[in-house]
């Protein structure tokens, strides 16, 4: 007679088995922008909805995924209009009913022209920003908003120049992020955008390279925050870079894939012995 304490152990293992295959596949999925994760980030996108707005009465009128902005897209509506929110990872990264409805965008666009005044003639700017989420009528001027928000806004700016190797971009990336931090501005994180110019055959600058830079480096010379790690990035691959990257991310897939194949493979066929031998009545006992 068959032990009922190893036909559990087996049910068990059996269940265990299969939810954790259909959690990897799951989260696999949603990294990759398909089914489920246009449903799971709903889930998260409501809670977030729910837990900033409580008092919202909203509804989800449209769900897709975004390949340009690898998010997954929310449009939404309510009795005021429309709005959209985007999530992936589990988490909210664009909140479209506050961007639309309660930011005050005109303060933060008078705030960005200041920064942009002021650092023109330092820096060769194609544009400056003032980030933060300031709520429609908290701040009366720009002055007031300065004073409110220093040490929490980040500072964006977006450069233009000739197209430079990776070694000098950070030494110049430094030298912009010294001058900014020598000014009347207290800012939490500088980020710098550098557009190279056009080649022949383009019609627009293009994305070169990226530094995020936190304010706290800043008290260190030019040099430290020239070599700081993970703080220059580059954004425009040459072409060998592209197609390594591209090999390096399919390998990763394909053995991630693998893995995950070989796993319940093998998880399959231990039970399938263990069902086997069960049917026969030879497991007796652990």
């Amino acid at each position: 007679m068959v032990d009922r304490k190893t036909r559990i152990k087996l049910w068990l293992f059996t269940a265990f088995v299969v939810i954790i295959a259909i959690l990897v596949v799951s989260i696999f999925c949603e990294s990759l922008g398909v089914f489920p994760g246009s449903l799971l980030n709903g889930f998260s996108v409501q809670k977030y909805l729910k837990d900033s707005y409580p008092d919202l009465d909203y509804s989800i009128t449209n769900t897709y995924y975004d390949k340009k902005i690898d998010k997954y897209v929310y449009e939404c509506e309510f009795e005021e209009g429309t709005f959209r929110i985007t999530a992936k990872g589990f988490g909210v990264y664009e909140d479209g009913y506050f961007d639309n409805f309660l930011k005050d965008n005109e303060l933060i666009k008078e705030l960005s022209g200041h920064i942009e005044n002021l650092l023109k003639d330092e820096i060769p700017l194609k544009s400056a920003e003032y980030i933060y989420d300031i709520e429609k009528g908290v701040y009366q001027s720009a002055e007031d908003a300065l004073e409110g928000t220093k040490g929490k806004y980040v500072v964006l700016l977006e450069v233009a120049g000739q197209s430079l190797g990776f070694d000098k971009y950070k030494e110049l990336a430094a030298e912009y992020a010294k001058k900014a931090f020598e000014t009347e501005l207290d800012f939490s994180r500088l980020r710098i955008f550098y557009f190279r110019e056009p080649k022949e055959g383009e019609t627009e600058a293009v994305l070169q390279y990226e530094s995020n830079i936190d304010k706290a480096l800043l008290y260190h010379d030019a040099e430290v925050v020239e070599k700081a790690a993970n703080t220059h990035f580059i954004v425009e691959l040459d072409p060998k870079l592209e197609r390594d990257y591209k090999i390096y991310t399919f390998f990763q897939r394909f053995y991630l894939i693998f893995l995950l194949g070989t796993v319940l493979i093998l998880s399959v066929v231990w039970i399938v012995r263990k069902y086997r031998k069960l049917k026969a009545g030879k497991t007796i006992g652990g």
